[in-house]
Parts: structure tokens; C-alpha cells; sequence
């Protein structure tokens, strides 16, 4: 298994790579849940209501290698431990570290949720060993893929499609970019009416009611717009029709549909 983290310095930490952090085991997991059930006097069993997901956790067991120890060996352990940062990224708002599965390019944004053992600088120092079991969190369940990125110019916009080949639907991104008047846009028989876009203008969409954004080109809170978009990507589905509809578009308008991709498991 080779994996890699990128510590809340933008440093990265290759495993099992030659480099001075191995594994000596990993736990990947996959979504964890718990149960919404209900039931009676005589009833066989359960019913189900809904499944709550848990974040993701990954746990470890690092060795890092410092040579024949001394002060060096001592301050890589350190550099080490540092670059896990406490529970949250550098600075507030800032990038997490990110955790990567290299045999599958997914990867989780993760937090520290903690190290099972203080640090051994003295061994460190006498011998260049040490060994850490560490944990790490990520506030979402599901691990991630590289997204799938869409770009249709406006003699498309009629037979444009895209597809999700990840295991969990997904919230969409568009960018349209004018000229165009009146247009809509959407899928799954959606079709949100748009602002008039002449040319140079743009509109930044992010769909998912979680972090539901609307920006246009001068950098303006958009989001008030029209309706809000209801439908996911849906996986296990070849084609997913994209309603674009318009008038007035040139060579310039373009649409563009990033779709994210989820996957239950790290592999």
C-alpha cells in the first residue's frame, strides 16, 4: 500500500516510498453508521427509517526512519509530529491536510484526530527510530476521486451529457459563461431560469444546499437568483441529459460541469 499525506504545511509525506515514514499498518475503513431503527411489542425485527454516516477515520502505524539518530533524527520526528497540525488546518478557513491512496488517487481531507503515544524523541535521538499510532479524521464520510470536468461549447448545449461513475450521487458545479439571454440550466428534467450573461460575463454555480453558492465575474453574492437546484448526479446511469437553454449564444458562451466523484471505499 502506498499512500501519501499532505501535512497543514503543504509538505507531503510519501509511505513506503523510500522515504522516512513507512507503515507498519493502516486502517482505510470505509463509511461507518449507525442505525435510525423503530420497533414494538411483537414486532419480528426492525423497521429502518434512515442510516446516519459517521466522518471518516483513518488509523495507522507510522515508523519514522532517522538514520543513526542524533539531533537531526530528533528534529525530523518533530518536523513529523508538527505537520499533523492540532485538529485543524494552519490557519482558520485554510486548507486541511490531505490523505491519498496513490494505488487509486482517492483521498480524504483529514484533520488530526489524534496520536496514541507521545512522541520518543530519546529513542529517536540514540538510535533513529520511532514509532507513532496516529489517527485521522475526515468530516466526510466518503472518500473522494479527481472530479469529472464537463465543457460544452453552445452548438453542444442541445445533445450535452455527462456521467457520475463514483457510488454516491453527487452535487453539481457549473460555470456558464455568456453571452447568452435567458437561459436555463439543469438536469434530471430541472431547468432553473438564469440571468441574461453578455459577453465576459460568467456565473459560478455550486448546487450542493450545504455550501449553495452563486458568484458572477466581478466577484458579487449571486445566490439569490431564481430556484435552487433539487437533483443530484445519480451513479449507475450511462448518460445524464444536461438542460442548457438560451438565446443569443456565440462561439464564447460555454458550460461547463464539474461533477464530483464519491466512493464508499479508499480502493
Amino acid at each position: 500500500m502506498t499512500c501519501k499525506l499532505t501535512d497543514v504545511f503543504g509538505a507531503t509525506w510519501p509511505f513506503n516510498q523510500g522515504g522516512p515514514v513507512r507503515l507498519h499498518y493502516i486502517n482505510l475503513g470505509g463509511p461507518q453508521f449507525d442505525f435510525d431503527d423503530t420497533g414494538g411489542v411483537n414486532q419480528a425485527g426492525v423497521t429502518n427509517s434512515s442510516i446516519k454516516y459517521k466522518p471518516g477515520s483513518i488509523t495507522a502505524g507510522v515508523r519514522v526512519d532517522g538514520g543513526t539518530g542524533g539531533p537531526d533524527a530528533r528534529a525530523l520526528l518533530a518536523t513529523w509530529r508538527r505537520g499533523n497540525g492540532a485538529g485543524g488546518a494552519r490557519r482558520p478557513g485554510g486548507a486541511p491536510m490531505r490523505f491519498t491512496v496513490l494505488e487509486s488517487g482517492r483521498f480524504q481531507e483529514v484533520r488530526l484526530a489524534g496520536f496514541k503515544n507521545p512522541p520518543d524523541f530519546v529513542k529517536m535521538h540514540a538510535v533513529g527510530r520511532a514509532y507513532d499510532e496516529v489517527e485521522w479524521r475526515s468530516d466526510e464520510t466518503w472518500w473522494r476521486g479527481e472530479p469529472l470536468v464537463f465543457t460544452f461549447a453552445a452548438a453542444q448545449f442541445a445533445t450535452a451529457k455527462i456521467h457520475n461513475d463514483g457510488d454516491v450521487d453527487s452535487w453539481l458545479h457549473y460555470k456558464l459563461e455568456g453571452p447568452i439571454s435567458s437561459p436555463t440550466l439543469g438536469i434530471g428534467g430541472e431547468a432553473i431560469p438564469l440571468p441574461t450573461l453578455t459577453d465576459g460575463q460568467w456565473l459560478d454555480i455550486e448546487t450542493n444546499p450545504d455550501y449553495w453558492a452563486v458568484w458572477d465575474q466581478a466577484g458579487l453574492d449571486r445566490s439569490w437568483i431564481g430556484e435552487r437546484w433539487h437533483e443530484k448526479a445519480p451513479v449507475d446511469t450511462p448518460e445524464i441529459p444536461v438542460t442548457i437553454t438560451g438565446t443569443g449564444a456565440t462561439s464564447a458562451t460555454k458550460l461547463t460541469v464539474t461533477v464530483p466523484r464519491l466512493y464508499w471505499s479508499a480502493l
